[in-house]
């Protein structure tokens, strides 16, 4: 299947461990420059009660459809099974605005990560 930037797809995680997300899922999925057998997908939820939680996001397109950030991650194309359509049966995307303002929260989620975790260590080795 041919990706589409901003695109909402169906994809299947199959096996995973917990806390990971396993089962089919949507995400909005990114092609990877140089690798067509990889994307990045943010995953979603429509579970309204994970609206409030830390590093989650919903954005116009699809309000039901909430951003897991700390579930993001890089999968195969193979593991993507359909397009997520609307009401009138056309495929979801994501506005310009909402693509900046998506990976300007996972940038601030990844920063916080990264302190976070060389904060840990800076205190575990003193």
């Amino acid at each position: 299947m041919k990706i589409k930037n901003g695109c909402a797809y169906l994809i299947d995680l199959k096996h995973a461990i917990s806390p990971e997300l396993k089962g089919n899922h949507y995400c909005y999925a990114f092609k990877i420059p140089n690798d067509k057998a990889l994307a990045l997908c943010f995953l979603m939820t429509s579970n309204a009660s994970k609206l409030n939680a830390p590093y989650t996001i919903s954005l116009p397109e699809n309000p039901n459809g909430i951003v897991l950030l700390k579930h993001t991650k890089m999968i195969s194309t193979s593991r993507i099974l359909n397009t997520l359509k609307d009401a009138s049966g056309k495929a979801i995307f994501l506005s310009r605005n909402s693509i900046d303002l998506l990976f300007k929260e996972y940038n601030n989620y990844i920063d916080n990560i990264c302190s976070a975790a060389v904060k840990s260590f800076s205190m575990r080795n003193s």
